[in-house]
């Protein structure tokens, strides 16, 4: 096994090697047994499952071959490498080792060495190793040869929902890559209420395109001309449910264009007949019981094949009716279930009810509600429908998901951030939640959040969701007492009602909804019980915000006593002095809002657990003892913000708050803080447990090194040793020559931005071998 022969190595060698490598081999050494175990599993399970695949005729993913190539190849690099060092007298013999080149070229490989096994081990937890199923394998040639037909500009993939038309075409693209029939590919989601400015920006992206006008017409020309320059191009066009304008999105369309090609996918045939007359079409079709069975077992577990399981096993797997998102998401929530579970599922399956939709649809949507129900606990299932909140295909901040969970009452003590990142990896691994190509992003596949948004609706009628569904009007209903959870986000609603009555409303999202420029005073007299509120902005094409919400807060407090979570980011705000009298709340952003003097009123939030402050560019004043009043504060982002920090000991009546007020601050955890220089930082500031982001700002004077000696006090080197994890933001000059040894301080930094250095020509420079510093140790 690769990684015994490689944690051998590092049991003989991790005494002789230099010191920082040493300890993380030591660290390494303590996860032997279980790392050992699970990349044996891994390799083993793999394996199984590629001569599977081989036997059945499918394909096995590109990912898969190179990854079991690489364990071939590591595994003959570490017995060669064992050689090396049994070899190598001089560096592990008895006694001191005086060659330091040597000595440092060896620890340096044994490292590598190591980090490739963890990274293949990582790499080789796959969700499954098929390309696509026979059917759909086959639907792939043809379409690979329609898109090298000059009689066709157009190809449609259609077929009905959670059939996998997404995942298809995704392959569909990396394939026609890998032979070299296009230069890019550029993919956008078009959902059932199309955001042109949004498809534009999704193409402009894959393009590396930088969309600078703020019409879309602008826009659109923009693209244009850019796939103009494209010799051969693939634009996907996902989920469409109605004709498309190509024009009005920038896209090139006739027999000028011939190396541009288009990919269609929809649910109805029909839609993809009224794109054009160029058009070959393409159902993606159901799996066959022997392929649902295969994709089936693979996530519920080999267990299924056991006498006792495998018939009640089976007939779950048929109510899955081929569909491959059904097949999945069943089989993880049914693994290591016993018989009496299963037997509850399947007559789970065969009760439910049918909702006004063909038999095929009802079961599928049977499946996923089955899904939700086998979750581990209500927690996650509200953080579900949570999710369901947000607009269709919409990259979902996990940020916002713990911010509003906090609000929500999801989260009640200080691993907040913790709890919601682990559920979000829970609802990944059951396929309920996808990534996104957002960083710090996630989705839901449309037919889970439609299944989601019918439990919350039909169970308990609490839900109330029009999303991203392009409303200009309030909603026309006679009642809205009954709604616990009202999401209105990312539509253009002109004017609010004057009053609504809504007893038991305790969340109401109406960020990014342009259309309205001022709330009733009146508009939350009647919502008691609202414990998160969003009223955020979106943000234009500029780098300032589009500003045009004006909020008069003057009975806020008096409304509004149970609200926990408070949203106005991006916009423009008047007196916030009111929002000091809101003592329940717990979460608090101004993210990108034109904030320019922070109410002392606030400091009265003695509840405040987070307080968001970035990106706020007009910010000029914090009062002197503010910050230290905000006793229950565990995380505070000024991030491209305020800066104007009073230095301690300058003597004189202070007129900004200062970084001395943070030791107050006993359950802070994360500080993200821009500073002009480290002298604002205090002798005095001890935070323990914490991570800390410092961002320095751009005026600083030129330096030729980025050293302690140039940045850092002795206190902020024990401040970064104290943190769980560092980001370091530098924006420097282009005077730079080197980043010095930072050993003194700063090995605990994560991520290190440079910007602007033309002139640098190393990042550590020592004057012989021996003095060569620990640089970076926890850089990622």
């Amino acid at each position: 096994m690769i990684l015994e022969i490689i944690i051998a190595l590092l049991s003989k060698a991790g005494d002789y090697l230099v010191p920082p490598v040493g300890r993380q081999i030591r660290y390494f050494h303590r996860y032997r047994e279980n790392v050992v175990e699970d990349f044996g599993k891994q390799v083993e399970k793999l394996g199984e499952l590629v001569n599977e695949t081989k036997r059945n005729g499918d394909l096995v993913k590109v990912d898969v071959q190179k990854w079991l190539t690489k364990v071939d190849q590591i595994l003959l690099e570490a017995e060669a490498f064992e050689g090396e060092i049994k070899l190598n007298k001089r560096c592990f013999g008895i006694g001191w080792c005086p060659d330091w080149s040597s000595r440092y070229k060896l620890s340096k490989e044994v490292r590598k060495k190591a980090a490739v096994a963890v990274e293949l081990l990582g790499d080789g937890k796959m969700d499954n190793v098929f390309c696509c199923c026979r059917v759909h394998y086959a639907t792939m040639d043809r379409v690979m040869r329609a898109l090298q037909d000059d009689e066709c500009d157009i190809v449609g993939v259609y077929g009905m929902r959670g059939i996998g038309r997404t995942t298809f075409v995704k392959e569909l693209a990396k394939k026609a890559m890998e032979n070299k029939l296009f230069d890019c590919v550029a993919m956008a989601v078009v959902s059932q209420t199309p955001n042109l400015r949004k498809i534009q920006g999704q193409v402009a992206d894959m393009l590396g395109l930088r969309l600078g006008e703020e019409s879309e017409f602008g826009r659109a020309g923009r693209i244009h001309a850019r796939l103009d320059n494209e010799k051969r191009v693939l634009i996907i066009l996902d989920d469409i449910w109605d004709k498309v304008d190509l024009a009005a999105i920038g896209i090139p369309y006739g027999s000028g264009h011939k190396g541009l090609k288009i990919i269609l996918t929809t649910r109805r045939e029909n839609v993809c007949s009224v794109m054009g007359r160029r058009i070959k079409k393409f159902p993606l079709s159901f799996l066959s019981m022997e392929e649902s069975w295969n994709l089936f077992r693979e996530n519920a577990g080999a267990a299924i094949d056991s006498s006792t399981l495998n018939t009640v096993a089976m007939e779950v797997a048929r109510k899955c009716r081929g569909l491959p998102l059904a097949l999945v998401t069943v089989g993880r929530a049914l693994q290591d279930k016993d018989l009496g579970e299963w037997k509850t599922a399947l007559k789970q399956l065969k009760k439910s009810t049918p909702l006004n939709v063909w038999e095929v649809e009802h079961d599928f949507f049977s499946c996923l509600k089955l899904s939700y129900d086998y979750l581990e606990s209500e927690e996650i299932k509200q953080f579900v429908l949570f999710c369901c909140l947000f607009p269709e295909d919409h990259d979902i901040s996990v940020e916002d998901l713990g911010r509003f969970g906090m609000g929500k009452g999801l989260f009640r003590d200080e691993e907040a951030r913790c709890q919601a990142q682990a559920i979000v990896k829970h609802l990944k691994a059951s396929c309920l939640l996808l990534d996104s190509d957002k960083e710090g992003c996630v989705k839901m596949h449309d037919t889970v959040r439609d299944v989601g948004i019918s439990i919350a609706s039909r169970d308990n009628g609490t839900f109330l969701v029009r999303a991203g569904s392009g409303l200009k009007d309030w909603l026309k209903k006679e009642t809205f007492e009954h709604y616990t959870d009202i999401s209105l986000m990312t539509n253009d609603i002109q004017k609010l009602p004057r009053w609504l009555q809504c007893p038991s409303l305790e969340v109401l999202l109406l960020g990014e909804n342009e259309g309205f420029e001022e709330i009733p005073n009146a508009f939350f007299e009647g919502m008691p019980q609202l414990r998160v509120l969003d009223l955020s902005e979106r943000i234009g094409v500029r780098s300032l915000p589009l500003v045009s919400k004006t909020l008069d807060t003057t009975s806020l407090s008096q409304i509004l006593k149970c609200l926990q979570t408070l949203h106005l980011n991006n916009c423009k705000l008047g007196n916030l002095a009111i929002l000091g009298k809101l003592k329940k709340l717990e979460v608090l952003s101004f993210r990108g809002s034109d904030i320019q003097i922070f109410p002392a009123e606030i400091g009265g939030l003695n509840n405040l657990r987070l307080l968001d402050l970035s990106f706020c560019q007009f910010f000029q004043s914090i009062p002197p003892n503010v910050l230290s009043q905000l006793s229950q504060l565990e995380e505070l982002y000024m991030g491209c913000s305020f800066r104007k920090w009073s230095v301690q000991g300058t003597g004189g009546e202070r007129s900004h708050a200062s970084l001395s007020e943070l030791r107050l601050l006993h359950r802070l955890v994360i500080l993200c803080l821009e500073l002009e220089s480290m002298a604002c930082f205090p002798t005095d500031l001890h935070l323990h447990n914490f991570t800390l982001r410092l961002r320095f700002n751009q005026m600083l004077p030129q330096i030729k090194k980025l050293a302690p000696s140039n940045m850092l006090t002795d206190e902020v080197k024990v401040l970064f040793n104290s943190a769980d994890g560092a980001t370091l933001f530098c924006l420097m000059e282009d005077s730079m020559t080197e980043v010095a040894g930072m050993n003194l301080g700063l090995n605990v930094v994560k991520t290190l931005t440079l910007s602007a250095c033309i002139n640098m020509s190393s990042l550590a420079r020592a004057e012989n071998s021996s003095d060569l510093p620990a640089v970076f140790t926890a850089l990622e």
